[in-house]
C-alpha cells in the first residue's frame, strides 16, 4: 500500500513539473511595412510535432512543452526567424520579405522556377515594397531598386511616360527624338505581353500621350521580376532584346472572406523655382550692367521702364512664375475583397487613384477594376480568370502658342515691372473655355486553362483580348489665342491585341536526377486605327468642338495598322543532385512587320550553375556561409522595328506633291485623285533582317550568417548587331531614308547587390538594409558607309549644337567647342606668327578681351566646325542604384530610401538661353530685349567687367562693338555642359501597426496608419533647378514640368 501511495505522488510531481515548464506564447507575425501575415508556420524548436499556423491576422498562439524555450518562423518568400521566447508570453514578430535572391519561385516566362536551382539573372521586387508610396504609374517606382535597371524620372507631370532601361541604351537615330532615344523592355502583366509604345505619338505625333502603364495600380500588384540576361529572356525571342519585366498581380486565395481598405491623402509642391529678381532689386541691376559698359552716347535712348521708376504701368513686382502654379491635392482609394474554398476563389479589385498637377489645369486621374477568378473544375481541370478594367483621365497644359506647358518659354519670362491684369492672366492661363481633355479606356480579359494529363505532364492554354481606346479633345479659347479666334481639335484612336498560347510542361524526376522540359507556341495579333480632325477661326468660344468654318484652315484624316507575331519556344530545365544545374532555350518568331524572305528569326541561349555550398568539402564554411551558387549564361535575343509595313512600298493618296513636295497645298491634279509614292520613307526594305543581341552573363550568389548577409554579383556584356538605322539615300533615288541594319552596339558591366539583415533575432529592434549599384558602359561597335562618324544635330536651345556618333564611343556624345575662360586682355588673344592675325571665331571676327576662350584645335587660327569640337561630355550614366533602410520596434516601422546616378554629364541648355535672351543683342535693340525680360540674380556671377578680369562668364556688354557678330554665347561649348551626377532622398515613411489586442475590440485583422514623405531633397553638383529633370540626351532646358515633392498620410485595415 505505502509503495503504490509513493507511486502516485511521484506521478504527481512530475505531473506538476511538467505543467510548470509549459509556456504559452501569443503574438502577431508581420512583414517589414508592418502588415500581418497570414499562414506562417510557427515550430517548437526540437520538438517538431509542436507546431501552429498564423491567422489571417497574423496572430498564433503555441504552448512550448519542450526545454529549448525556442520558436522557428517561416514562411514562403520570407526569411525564417528562430526567437527565443524563454519568459515571454507575448512576442510581435517581423519577418522580412526574401524578395532579391532566394525567394522560393521567380517567373521565368511561361513558368515558376525555384529561384534556387535558377541560373539566370532575375532580380525581384515584392508589390509591398512599392505600395502606398504616391504615384501615377509603379515603373517609376523601380528607381533604384534594382541592379542594373536605369529609371530616370525626367518630368513630374502625372501620367507620363519616363526612362526605363534595362543594362544600357541600344537606340541609336539619325535625327533628335527624345521620344525614341533610349529603347524600353518588354513588360509582360499576367503572362501576357504588353505593349508599351504609344503608336499615336510615334507614328502620328498625336493622341493622349499617356504612359499605358499607369492603368495598372501599383497596389494590385503582388510581385515584379527582371529578367536580364539572354538566358531568362530569350523564350520571348523577338521582344527579350532590352529585358523583360514580369509583373505578377494579386491573385485569390481559399479562407474565409476578406475585406481590405485603404486610402491616402496629401499634397504636392514645386520643390525648387528659377530663383529672379524683381522690382527695384532688378532695376538696379540691370542699370548697374549698362553702366558698367555704355558710353554717354550710349545711354541716348534707354528703354523707359528701366528708367521712370515712378510710372505705375512699369513699376511692378509681378510673379511669373506663381502665375502657372497651384499646390496639388493627392488622393488615393483601394478596395479588396477575397476569399472562397479550395474549389472556388476570388479577389476583386477597386482603385482610385487622383492626383492635381503643381501646373495649373493639369493632373491625373486612375480609374481601376481587376478580379481574378481560380475553379477546380475537375480534379486534374482547373481555370484561372482575370478581368482588368480602367480608365485615365489626365488634363494637361499645352500651349499653343510654345508647344510647351507654359505661355513662356523659359527664358522668355517677361521682367517683374510689368503689371499683370486679370485680362492679362486670362490670356495667359486661360478661362474656364480652354479644354485638353486626354481619356484613356481599357477592358482585357484573360483566361487561363490548367489540365494535368499525368501526374508528370500539364497542359495549359491562355487567351487574352484587350481593347483600349483613347480621345484627346483640345480647344484653345479666342482670348488665349493672337488672331482672336478659337481652335479645336480631336483625335480618337482604338488598338486591339489578341494572345493566344499554349504549353505543355513535362517533369520528371530518376533518382538524382531531375529533368524539366517545357514547348509551346504562341501568337499574337494586333490592330491599330486613328481619326483626327481640326479646325481654325471658330467663332464662338461656347462651339469647342471642331467646327470648320474655313476648309482651307481644317484637316481630318484616318489611319489603320495591323500586324502579327507567331512563335514556337521550347526550354530544357535539368539538375543532377539539385546542385548541377543546366538550362537551354529555344525561341523561333514570325513577324509580320518583315518582307516574305526575312520574317523568321531564331533565338538560343544555354544557361548553367552549380551550387558550391551543396558540396561535402563546403560543409566545414556552414557556421558563417550558408548559400553559395555560381552560374552563367550565353544567348541570343532580338528586336522588331516599330513600323508595320517596312517590307512594303507605302504610298501617299490626296498628295499632288508640287514643288515643296512636304508643304505643297496640292491634293489633287486636273480634278482627280493623286497617288504617288511616299518618297520620305516609304520604299520596300524586303532584306531588313532581325536586330541581334548576343548576351553572355557570369553571376554569383551567396549569403552569410544564416541568411543576414545577401550577396547577389553579375558581369555581363550584351553586343548588339544589325541594330537599325536610317540611312540616308542617294538623291538620285528620289527616296531621303531607308530602314537598314546598320549599327552595332556593345554595353557591358558589373551589378552588386547586398540585402542585410544588421541585428540580431533577438533584439526587439530590427534593422534590414538594401543595397545595389550597377556599373554600365555603353559603346558604339559599327556604323554605315563603313564606320564613318555621323554627326547628329539639335536645333533646340539658342543655336542648337551637335551629337557625335563615333565608333568604339558612347551614343550621343556632346559634340562641342572646348572652352576655358574668358579672355581677360586683348594681348591674351592668340595670334597667327605669319599673319599677325588674332584669333577669328566661327563667322570670321577676332576675339578680343571678354570673348569666350574656344581651343583652337587644329591650329589654323580659324575656329570651325567641325573640325574644332571635341566630345565634352556623355549623357549615359555609368552608375545608376539605390540603398534603402528599414528600421522595426514593435508595431513602428521606419524606412528611408535613397538613389543615385553618377558618371554622366548634362547640358544646361536653360543657362544659355537666359543669356542670350537678355545680352546677345546690341544697341538699343539689346537694352530694349534686357529690360523687358526677367534677370537672374547677377551678384552670384563672375562676368568680365574690365580688362585684367578673371571671369567665368564672357561680357555682358550690349554696345554694338562689343557683341556684333562675337557669338559669346554658343550652345556648343563646354562652358554649359554640368556634372550631371545626383543623390536624392527619394522617399521616407513611417508606419504604425496595432497591436493584437487593439485589433480584437475593433474587431478587425489589421490596421495599420502611415505617413510618406516623396522626392524629399537631392544633392548634386549641377546649377540646374534637378538634375534629374534632363531629357535622354541630357539636356535641361528649363521648360519641363519640375519633378514635385510629395507629403501622404494613409491608413489601411482589413476584416
Amino acid at each position: 500500500m505505502f509503495k503504490k501511495l509513493l507511486h502516485a505522488l511521484s506521478l504527481l510531481c512530475l505531473a506538476l513539473s511538467v505543467q510548470a515548464q509549459d509556456l504559452k506564447v501569443t503574438g502577431i507575425v508581420r512583414d517589414e511595412t508592418g502588415s500581418p501575415l497570414p499562414g506562417v508556420t510557427i515550430i517548437e524548436k526540437g520538438l517538431s510535432s509542436n507546431g501552429t499556423t498564423s491567422t489571417s491576422n497574423g496572430i498564433f498562439t503555441i504552448t512550448l512543452k519542450g526545454s529549448s524555450k525556442t520558436l522557428l518562423f517561416s514562411f514562403v518568400g520570407y526569411l525564417s526567424r528562430e526567437v527565443n521566447v524563454s519568459g515571454r508570453n507575448n512576442v510581435n514578430i517581423t519577418m522580412s520579405a526574401d524578395s532579391k535572391s532566394l525567394k522560393d519561385v521567380v517567373v521565368i516566362g511561361y513558368q515558376e522556377v525555384s529561384r534556387k536551382k535558377n541560373t539566370a539573372a532575375i532580380a525581384s521586387v515584392k508589390g509591398d515594397v512599392i505600395k502606398d508610396i504616391p504615384a501615377p504609374s509603379f515603373d517609376m517606382l523601380l528607381q533604384g531598386r534594382v541592379a542594373g535597371v536605369n529609371v530616370q524620372n525626367f518630368s513630374g507631370e502625372p501620367g507620363v511616360r519616363n526612362s526605363f532601361v534595362v543594362r544600357g541604351n541600344t537606340s541609336v537615330l539619325r535625327g533628335y527624338d527624345a521620344a525614341r532615344a533610349v529603347s524600353s523592355p518588354l513588360f509582360v502583366i499576367d503572362g501576357i505581353p504588353t505593349t508599351t509604345d504609344d503608336i499615336s505619338q510615334m507614328s502620328y505625333g498625336q493622341g493622349t500621350n499617356t504612359n499605358l502603364l499607369a492603368g495598372l495600380n501599383p497596389n494590385d500588384i503582388e510581385s515584379i521580376d527582371v529578367l536580364k540576361d539572354a538566358s531568362a529572356a530569350a523564350i520571348y525571342g523577338s521582344r527579350g532584346s532590352n529585358g523583360v519585366i514580369i509583373i505578377k498581380t494579386r491573385k485569390a486565395h481559399a479562407g474565409k472572406a476578406q475585406f481590405n481598405f485603404s486610402t491616402y491623402h496629401g499634397m504636392s509642391e514645386q520643390r525648387k523655382l528659377t530663383e529672379l529678381v524683381t522690382g527695384a532689386e532688378e532695376r538696379r541691376m540691370k542699370l548697374d550692367v549698362l553702366n558698367q559698359y555704355n558710353q554717354w552716347e550710349d545711354n541716348y535712348k534707354l528703354p523707359q521702364m528701366l528708367t521712370d521708376s515712378l510710372n505705375p504701368t512699369f513699376n511692378n513686382n509681378t510673379d511669373w512664375q506663381g502665375l502657372f502654379y497651384q499646390r496639388g491635392m493627392i488622393h488615393n482609394y483601394d478596395m479588396s475583397i477575397s476569399g472562397g474554398t479550395e474549389l472556388v476563389n476570388y479577389r476583386v479589385s477597386l482603385g482610385h487613384y487622383n492626383e492635381e498637377g503643381i501646373l495649373k489645369n493639369t493632373g491625373f486621374k486612375r480609374y481601376s477594376m481587376i478580379s481574378n477568378v481560380s475553379i477546380q473544375i475537375t480534379p486534374k481541370l482547373s481555370n484561372r480568370t482575370i478581368f482588368r478594367l480602367y480608365r485615365t483621365d489626365r488634363p494637361r497644359s499645352v500651349n499653343e502658342r510654345t508647344g510647351g506647358n507654359f505661355s513662356f518659354k523659359s527664358d522668355e519670362l517677361p521682367s517683374s515691372f510689368y503689371r499683370l491684369t486679370p485680362a492679362g492672366e486670362e490670356f495667359l492661363v486661360g478661362n474656364s473655355r480652354k479644354m485638353d481633355k486626354n481619356i484613356n479606356n481599357s477592358m482585357q480579359l484573360s483566361t487561363v486553362f490548367n489540365y494535368v494529363v499525368l501526374p508528370s505532364l500539364l497542359f495549359n492554354t491562355t487567351v487574352s483580348y484587350e481593347t483600349s481606346n483613347s480621345n484627346r479633345d483640345y480647344y484653345s479659347p479666342a482670348v488665349v489665342r493672337d488672331n482672336g479666334f478659337g481652335f479645336a481639335s480631336s483625335f480618337a484612336d482604338k488598338s486591339e491585341h489578341l494572345t493566344i498560347y499554349n504549353t505543355l510542361e513535362y517533369t520528371k524526376k530518376l533518382g538524382q536526377h531531375t529533368l524539366n522540359l517545357i514547348g509551346g507556341q504562341n501568337m499574337e495579333y494586333n490592330a491599330y486605327r486613328n481619326t483626327y480632325a481640326d479646325a481654325d477661326f471658330i467663332a464662338s468660344d461656347y462651339v469647342n468642338t471642331v467646327n470648320t468654318a474655313n476648309k482651307n484652315f481644317s484637316t481630318a484624316s484616318s489611319a489603320f495598322q495591323e500586324y502579327g507575331l507567331q512563335s514556337l519556344f521550347a526550354r530544357v530545365n535539368y539538375d543532377f543532385k539539385a546542385k548541377y544545374l543546366l538550362s537551354a532555350v529555344f525561341n523561333a518568331d514570325a513577324s509580320s512587320k518583315f518582307g516574305k524572305n526575312n520574317r523568321w528569326g531564331y533565338f538560343p541561349s544555354v544557361s548553367a550553375g552549380w551550387i558550391i555550398s551543396d558540396e561535402s568539402f563546403m560543409k566545414g564554411t556552414s557556421n558563417w556561409l550558408s548559400y553559395l551558387k555560381i552560374r552563367g549564361s550565353y544567348g541570343i535575343t532580338g528586336s522588331q522595328p516599330q513600323e508595320n509595313y517596312l517590307g512594303y512600298n507605302t504610298y501617299t493618296v490626296n498628295a499632288a506633291k508640287f514643288g515643296d513636295k512636304d508643304n505643297s497645298p496640292a491634293t489633287t491634279y486636273n480634278g482627280g485623285s493623286v497617288i504617288i509614292p511616299n518618297y520620305s520613307s516609304g520604299i520596300a526594305q524586303r532584306n531588313l533582317s532581325w536586330e541581334q543581341s548576343i548576351q553572355s552573363n557570369i553571376g554569383l550568389e551567396a549569403t552569410f550568417l544564416k541568411d543576414r548577409i545577401r550577396l547577389t554579383v553579375d558581369a555581363y556584356s550584351r553586343g548588339t548587331s544589325r541594330g537599325f538605322f536610317d540611312y540616308r539615300l542617294p538623291i538620285y533615288s528620289g527616296y531621303d531614308l531607308a530602314k537598314t541594319n546598320a549599327i552595332g552596339i556593345r554595353n557591358a558591366g558589373v551589378e552588386l547587390m547586398i540585402n542585410s539583415k544588421n541585428l540580431p533575432d533577438k533584439s526587439a529592434v530590427q534593422w534590414f538594409t538594401d543595397f545595389n549599384i550597377s556599373y554600365n558602359q555603353n559603346v558604339i561597335t559599327s556604323l554605315p558607309n563603313g564606320g564613318r562618324s555621323l554627326i547628329v544635330s539639335y536645333d533646340g536651345g539658342a543655336y542648337g549644337f551637335d551629337y557625335l556618333l563615333d565608333v568604339g564611343k558612347p551614343v550621343n556624345q556632346m559634340f562641342v567647342f572646348e572652352n576655358r575662360g574668358v579672355y581677360s586682355r586683348d594681348s591674351d588673344v592668340p595670334f597667327n606668327y605669319i599673319t599677325g592675325q588674332p584669333l577669328k571665331n566661327v563667322v570670321g571676327v577676332p576675339y578680343k578681351a571678354g570673348d569666350p576662350i574656344i581651343v583652337d584645335q587644329v591650329g589654323n587660327f580659324n575656329i570651325k566646325e567641325p573640325m574644332d569640337q571635341i566630345v565634352g561630355g556623355d549623357p549615359n550614366p555609368k552608375y545608376t542604384g539605390g540603398i534603402n533602410n528599414t528600421i522595426s520596434y514593435k508595431g513602428f516601422s521606419f524606412s528611408f530610401f535613397l538613389t543615385f546616378t553618377m558618371g554622366r554629364q548634362i547640358l544646361n541648355s536653360y543657362k544659355i538661353r537666359r543669356y542670350v535672351k537678355l545680352f546677345d543683342g546690341s544697341g538699343d535693340n539689346g537694352e530694349t530685349n534686357l529690360a523687358r525680360g526677367a534677370l537672374f540674380d547677377l551678384s552670384k556671377v563672375n562676368y568680365w567687367k574690365k580688362p585684367g578680369d578673371i571671369a567665368d562668364i564672357p561680357s555682358l556688354s550690349l554696345r554694338s562693338a562689343d557683341r556684333d557678330y562675337h557669338y559669346a554665347w554658343l550652345d556648343g561649348s563646354t562652358m554649359y555642359i554640368e556634372n550631371g551626377s545626383y543623390c536624392r532622398l527619394k522617399n521616407i515613411s513611417l508606419n504604425y501597426s496595432f497591436n493584437p489586442r487593439v485589433l480584437k475590440t475593433l474587431r478587425l485583422n489589421r490596421l495599420r496608419v502611415y505617413g510618406i514623405m516623396d522626392n524629399v531633397f537631392t544633392l548634386q553638383r549641377s546649377t540646374v533647378p534637378d538634375a534629374e529633370a534632363v531629357n535622354a540626351y541630357g539636356i535641361y532646358d528649363g521648360d519641363g514640368y519640375p519633378i514635385p515633392t510629395k507629403f501622404t498620410l494613409g491608413i489601411d485595415l482589413g476584416f
